[in-house]
């Protein structure tokens, strides 16, 4: 192609696909990848950290919820990498969209083999304080580090060990407990505030003990969602010792994202996709489910993000794809566009936080063989959203 930047304009794309970044394996061997979280941006170059895992984190990972049982093979590791990112519509640079698929030109400028003592696996990375703390969560504990060394600054414990699912807001920390309880923690500080115990009335004649599956803090910072392996929906207050029932689903709910005005998307293992109207959820009315979003493929969701730069815009990860949606659409077209680049399960993904790099989407894979985990970024064009 003699002229790509003419051909461009004349034929906008559907997305720009920037990089496709298999991790270094010597971070720690297989290199699968658990989680991701964007750093600080200085100029075009922009900041990453990925956790990765071996086979056995894997496994560890997707098992968690039925063995709780951790092994001395589990070892992760945080990497951090920095990459040049051109910013939308900068992409002259880009002979074709072959070479920008199998760059392999990004430099991994840091890394850190960063394992806690109890050998768990680190995922759910979560960046937090104008990027300055980073969370992440090892299965019975949330670890927290600074982003200048990645030097471990706290944990963050429940008496009775946290169970896998945790989430963080403006001033608040909340994770589940083994017991199906949840403990919420002032920001910055080792000590619990309290816990909520209030699943007996979330059993919906249930014998076993609900299991918390997710949990989301509110952009309020005045209460969580929390969802149930049997799939109810519940909403702790911050202000008050308990919780309420707001919906439940046909399965286990994975994920919860705050959205436009007062919604919420969930997610849950059944493939379903909702959106729910807190202000409705809140009083329990058996209305707050406003819209069920129809998915190209039934499988697990993994996550869910809201776009940074447009609320109306959320990401889903279903299987190996990542749907963008719009929870708002000026016609019936909710399903604004697939990525389908993955080849094996998308664990995480995240929209950037700058302006700079409006809609700009990083996404990790977790590979299905040594050294198969891999971190791909890409955007959607302005023409699409």
């Amino acid at each position: 192609m003699a002229n790509l930047r003419a051909w461009r304009a004349r034929a906008p794309f559907t997305y720009e696909f920037i990089y496709r970044r298999t991790p270094d394996v010597t971070a720690v061997d297989d290199g699968l990848c658990l989680s991701m979280a964007w750093g600080n941006s200085r100029g075009r170059m922009v900041d990453c950290f990925l956790s990765q895992g071996n086979t056995q984190t894997s496994e560890l990972v997707q098992s968690w919820a039925q063995v709780r049982q951790s092994s001395d093979d589990v070892a992760s590791a945080i990497t951090q990498t920095t990459f040049d990112l051109p910013q939308r519509g900068h992409m002259g640079g880009i002979k074709s969209l072959l070479s920008a698929f199998n760059s392999d030109e990004v430099p991994v400028l840091h890394k850190n083999q960063k394992k806690d003592d109890y050998a768990h696996a680190i995922t759910g990375l979560k960046l937090r304080d104008e990027g300055r703390v980073l969370f992440g969560c090892a299965m019975e504990r949330v670890m927290v580090w600074t982003t200048d060394s990645i030097q471990q600054r706290e944990s963050l414990l429940l008496l009775d060990g946290v169970d896998g699912v945790y989430d963080v807001g403006r001033d608040f920390v909340v994770a589940s407990s083994m017991t199906g309880e949840v403990g919420v923690w002032k920001s910055a500080s080792r000590n619990y505030m309290w816990r909520y115990n209030d699943t007996r009335r979330l059993r919906c004649d249930m014998d076993d003990m609900p299991v918390v599956s997710s949990l989301h803090v509110t952009p309020s910072d005045d209460g969580a969602f929390v969802g149930y392996s049997h799939g109810a929906l519940a909403y702790c207050d911050f202000r008050v010792p308990y919780m309420k029932s707001v919906t439940s689903f046909a399965g286990a709910v994975r994920c919860i994202e705050s959205t436009t005005g007062h919604c919420v998307v969930v997610g849950t293992d059944g493939g379903s996709l909702s959106l729910l109207d807190m202000r409705f959820a809140r009083s329990e009315s058996s209305s707050s489910i406003v819209r069920t979003y129809e998915q190209p493929v039934q499988a697990p969701i993994t996550a869910i993000r809201s776009c940074p730069h447009d609320p109306r815009v959320f990401a889903v990860a279903v299987g190996t794809n990542v749907h963008i949606y719009n929870c708002e659409p000026r016609d019936s077209r909710c399903l604004l566009f697939t990525h389908e680049a993955h080849q094996s399960k998308v664990m995480d993904l995240g929209w950037h936080p700058s302006p700079e790099f409006s809609y700009t989407i990083g996404s990790v894979e977790l590979g299905s063989g040594h050294g198969s985990g891999e971190f791909q970024i890409w955007r959607p064009s302005d023409f699409i959203l």
